[in-house]
Parts: C-alpha cells; sequence; structure tokens
C-alpha cells in the first residue's frame, strides 16, 4: 500500500507540472533539473536602495521561484523571496549600492526544484552621490570664475573611468562607424578608454543603455536607439547631433554635467576642499604628466576621494554634458550649460598634462567631435 501511495502521488506531481519538456519520467520530475532552472539572470541597480532581477523561465506549469542573495563576502540567504510561476522579474528592495549583491534563482514545484540560475552579480561600481550644497569655481584662470552657490540633486556616478574593456562590448557591432578598439593605449582592457568624441560617447551610453533593458537618456531627432543615428559626422558642426536632446529623468547612462562632476570630484558633502580629489599633492591621486611615463594606467590604482571614486584628477580628461559658457555669479540649481556653443566642456587632468590642469575647478573644451588620447569618460546614471 506504501509504494501504491508513492507511485499515485508521483503520478499527480507529474499532471501538476506535465507541460515541462524535461520530465521524461513519468515518476521523477527530478530527472536532470538543470534543463529547467531558469537562465540569463541579469540585475540593473534602480535606485541607491534597489536592484531589480530579470530572468528567462525555462519550464512551463511551475509554482513559481526561490530567490536567494549573498552580501559582499556574507552567506548566503536562502529563498529570501518567492514569486509566481508566471513571474520572471523581482526588484530587491532593500538593497545598499554601496556593498556588492549576488544572486541566483531555483525553480519550484511543490517540494521539487530545479537547478539554479547562472548567478548574477552587481559589483558597487557606481558611488551615491549625496545632493547639497557647494561653492563651484576657483581662482586660478578667469573661465573658473565668479565662485558661485551651486545645487544639485543626488546622483550615481561611475567610481572608475570607463575602460577599454567596458567600451569594446558594448560598440562591438555598432552601425555608427564608430570603432570598438579607438584607443591610443589599445590592448589594457582596464586602462581608461580614450580617443572617443563626445558623439561617440553620447552613442555609448545609449547603447549601453538599451542592451540593459534601461530608458535610454539621448534622443536625436526625438529617436532614442543609436542604430537610426546614422553615421557619426566627421565635423563638429553637425547641426542634428549637435542638437541631440537629454532626458533628465530617465533611468539609462548619461554624462554628467560639469556642475555633478565637480562636486563628485570635491567629494560631493564630504568634501575636504582640496585642490586635486582628495588630495593636495597631485601624485598621490592623479596620472600625470610628472608620474605618468607618458602613458594611461589601469584605472582605480591611484588612491580615491571622499567619496570613493577614482581618477578624477588624472589618468583621462572626461567629457562632461554641457556646452562650454561662462558661469554667472547667481545661485543655480542643476544646472546643465548653455543650451548651444561650438564646444562641450570636458574636465579632469590627464596622464598627459600638468598638475595646475588636474585641480577640480580646472575647465578644459574642446569640439563634440573631437578626440584624442588623453581623453575619455565616466557615467552617471539619474537616481527613480
Amino acid at each position: 500500500m506504501k509504494k501504491g501511495f508513492l507511485l499515485i502521488f508521483s503520478v499527480l506531481l507529474l499532471l501538476s507540472c506535465s507541460n515541462n519538456p524535461v520530465f521524461n519520467n513519468p515518476y521523477d520530475i527530478d530527472v536532470n533539473p538543470a534543463d529547467w532552472a531558469p537562465s540569463d539572470l541579469v540585475l540593473t541597480p534602480l535606485t541607491a536602495t534597489s536592484i531589480k532581477l530579470n530572468w528567462k523561465n525555462n519550464a512551463s506549469a511551475l509554482d513559481g521561484f526561490k530567490i536567494s542573495r549573498k552580501v559582499d563576502n556574507g552567506a548566503w540567504q536562502e529563498n529570501i523571496a518567492t514569486v509566481g510561476a508566471n513571474v520572471t522579474q523581482w526588484t530587491d528592495s532593500s538593497a545598499n549600492l554601496f556593498q556588492s549583491y549576488q544572486y541566483k534563482i531555483r525553480a519550484y514545484c511543490q517540494n521539487h526544484y530545479s537547478a539554479y540560475s547562472n548567478i548574477g552579480e552587481y559589483e558597487n561600481t557606481f558611488v551615491f552621490v549625496q545632493g547639497g550644497i557647494f561653492l563651484m569655481g576657483g581662482n586660478g584662470y578667469s573661465d573658473e570664475q565668479p565662485i558661485h552657490f551651486t545645487l544639485t540633486s543626488s546622483f550615481l556616478i561611475g567610481k572608475y573611468e570607463l575602460t577599454q574593456s567596458e567600451w569594446q562590448t558594448v560598440m562591438t557591432g555598432n552601425n555608427n562607424g564608430i570603432s570598438a578598439t579607438p584607443s591610443s593605449f589599445s590592448g589594457n582592457p582596464n586602462r581608461p578608454v580614450e580617443r572617443v568624441s563626445w558623439y561617440a560617447a553620447i552613442v555609448f551610453c545609449n547603447r549601453k543603455s538599451i542592451q540593459e533593458g534601461l530608458t535610454p537618456c539621448y534622443a536625436k531627432g526625438g529617436n532614442t536607439n543609436p542604430g537610426n543615428w546614422g553615421t557619426m559626422p566627421t565635423s563638429s558642426t553637425d547641426a542634428q547631433w549637435n542638437a541631440i536632446t537629454c532626458n533628465w529623468s530617465a533611468n539609462g547612462y548619461r554624462l554628467p554635467t560639469e556642475a555633478e562632476w565637480e562636486y563628485a570630484a570635491r567629494g560631493g558633502n564630504q568634501s575636504n576642499a582640496y585642490t586635486y580629489s582628495d588630495s593636495n599633492t597631485v601624485g598621490n591621486v592623479a596620472w600625470y604628466n610628472g608620474n605618468s611615463g607618458s602613458r594611461t594606467h589601469d584605472v582605480g590604482t591611484k588612491a580615491p576621494n571622499e567619496l570613493g571614486i577614482y581618477d578624477m584628477s588624472g589618468n583621462v580628461r572626461e567629457w562632461c554634458w554641457d556646452w562650454y559658457g561662462s558661469y554667472s555669479s547667481s545661485p543655480s540649481s542643476n544646472p546643465r550649460g548653455p543650451n548651444s556653443g561650438s564646444y562641450r566642456v570636458d574636465r579632469g587632468g590627464s596622464w598627459l598634462h600638468n598638475d595646475d590642469r588636474c585641480r577640480v575647478a580646472y575647465r578644459d573644451y574642446n569640439s563634440p567631435g573631437f578626440s584624442d588620447s588623453t581623453l575619455g569618460l565616466r557615467l552617471v546614471r539619474t537616481l527613480e
């Protein structure tokens, strides 16, 4: 009787999960649990306290999915959440983006479980910058004046300058005529990417956003897909490319405004008012012409600033969103520069430049189509 009961139970369980294509044994749904494991788990940071999980369901007639999490180097927290059979996304609203996370998911049907999905990892490569008021500008050159009060909202900024590896991953296969391996110091995946124009940086931001399922920030003629933008112009006077707009509420990747860049470089609301980004000694925090050996270096190899951000006073200069223009003496709130111009702002020193140009207040600018071996980028995201 006991064997007969188990046989009936197994058959009933099979019927409840009968549409799963991997249940080849009519008495055991665990023949190959790896075959019905969820896959393609992808993580997307949404805010400073939330990470969204998306995955692919590879089975049918399930009861749902169990989600497990690991924080930093701690132990796995098993089954922190359960979602239904037709759900393929979940948001962890208890996250802290100052920490690193790993997640894995498995499907279940009654007391039977699939193998786990791939492990999705969030490395803390973005830094949360708490909004605040700061004095923007300096006394070095006339375009750094007048020093004025500036308010910025909170945002996320890349802990590191964008690397050659990250650029190549996103830009391989683009149809805008932009090289996936543009760097003068190519073949060094952890060094900053350089020789990228402002136009190319905008394309990168939208391509990365689309690839990760985020809302792109930039639009050319109302279209946010760079695949429809055509070949990047060779002239910096292209009216359509210069009229690209930014959706500041979108959750995708973008360039920092000049004010955001300077506020982050100064250390945000933790600033100690250093000349360079967290030091009055340039060599502590920057690769510049006094120590670089005439080349770039792997990102993050000098000391970070107060917020844990690296290389904001050296290695490569970084594009900003703003058209270059004069400062106003009036207090400003989230300034985004003039509506038009001939040059886009870039900030930070580089491996080629002297210490004066590594100051956090120093302003630089170039035509949006310009590129050279000293000029790269750093990513920002608007908090939802």
